[in-house]
């Protein structure tokens, strides 16, 4: 990230997961009028997230080099699985042995949807629990893209192929519902494939290209009626773009991004279980409710990630090692 410094990185990240951490929080203390809208605007985090992971696959792949595929998606999944296995395995505990209020699936799946993340792949329950349960609906969507776009980026040397592969991802999107239901993972792949546009305009210095090529697609949006996540996600690039190469000078600000990034994804799958385990189901006052929801979810990231999540990854790191 030669022009794009991992600091603007962080900060994105540490916006995303604000974005995501507010929906949530303005949903349960109620807020309404502008509030509201501003809160339900941090649906739109979870987008923030898959282009900034797009932008750092094909910077990672120009460190690993293009040969390497196995070896991103080993050290990719090593930081995506164990945090999600810890999250479904507290999940299943609870809802299987303590609340008992584990509903059925009409797939006749159940866990193994969990087990093996094949939400995204599999057609939608219509059901909170097996569709979105802690907002674990989105890692099959960070696989997916894990595994298909190494793959791709191997044949791609410039923004023009970024754009090709991105333009490619809008037509597969348009075809998802041949499939009835299934593979509504492809719609994600999208955002993914415009944080790889964002990386190669950045490497081949053509943000001005990039701004013409961006306006064009969100005309595409207004003309066919689609302001939604897509035109959402397109001035994200936007701002993005705008911040390649403004160099973050504060020490205070550099150190804050850095810690908040250290924690950032297990803030964004833990903050769930303090929602649906502790808010949901007791009403406390907005008060204590906005507490609980801010500090229970730091606090509870914090030691998952230190005591749970950190050894469980260095365990694996050493057991895969071992077994070359």
């Amino acid at each position: 990230m030669e022009n794009f410094t991992k600091y603007n990185i962080q900060f994105w990240r540490f916006f995303s997961c604000t974005c995501v951490f507010m929906v949530h929080f303005g949903q349960r203390i109620g807020v309404e009028g502008t509030l509201k809208r501003i809160a339900d605007f941090g649906a739109q985090g979870v987008y923030m997230f898959f282009i900034i992971s797009g932008y750092l696959i094909a910077n990672s792949m120009t460190q690993y080099g293009k040969n390497n595929v196995m070896l991103f998606i080993k050290k990719k999944l090593m930081k995506l699985l164990p945090l999600y296995y810890i999250v479904i395995t507290y999940y299943f505990i609870m809802h299987t042995f303590v609340f008992r209020d584990v509903p059925q699936d009409p797939t006749g799946l159940g866990w193994i949807r969990y087990i093996i993340p094949l939400n995204g792949i599999l057609p939608k329950t219509n059901t909170y629990f097996w569709d979105n349960l802690g907002i674990t609906w989105t890692i099959p969507y960070f696989g997916f893209a894990y595994f298909l776009l190494p793959i791709c980026l191997r044949y791609i040397k410039t923004y023009k192929g970024a754009v090709v592969l991105l333009l490619v991802s809008i037509i597969a999107c348009q075809m998802v519902p041949m499939f009835h239901g299934w593979m509504t993972v492809v719609k994600g792949l999208i955002y993914f494939c415009e944080g790889v546009c964002v990386f190669f305009f950045c490497e081949d210095h053509k943000e001005h290209i990039a701004y013409i090529f961006l306006n064009l697609l969100f005309l595409m949006c207004v003309v066919i009626g689609n302001l939604s996540s897509m035109a959402y996600s397109l001035m994200f690039m936007c701002m993005i773009l705008a911040t390649n190469g403004i160099e973050i000078k504060s020490i205070l600000l550099k150190k804050f991004l850095a810690i908040s990034d250290k924690y950032s994804y297990t803030l964004y799958l833990i903050h769930g279980i303090i929602f649906i385990h502790i808010l949901d189901r007791q009403c406390w006052g907005r008060k204590y409710e906005a507490i609980i929801a801010i500090v229970g979810s730091i606090v509870l990231s914090y030691f998952v990630h230190m005591y749970l999540e950190c050894p469980l990854q260095k365990k694996l790191n050493s057991f895969l090692h071992e077994s070359k």
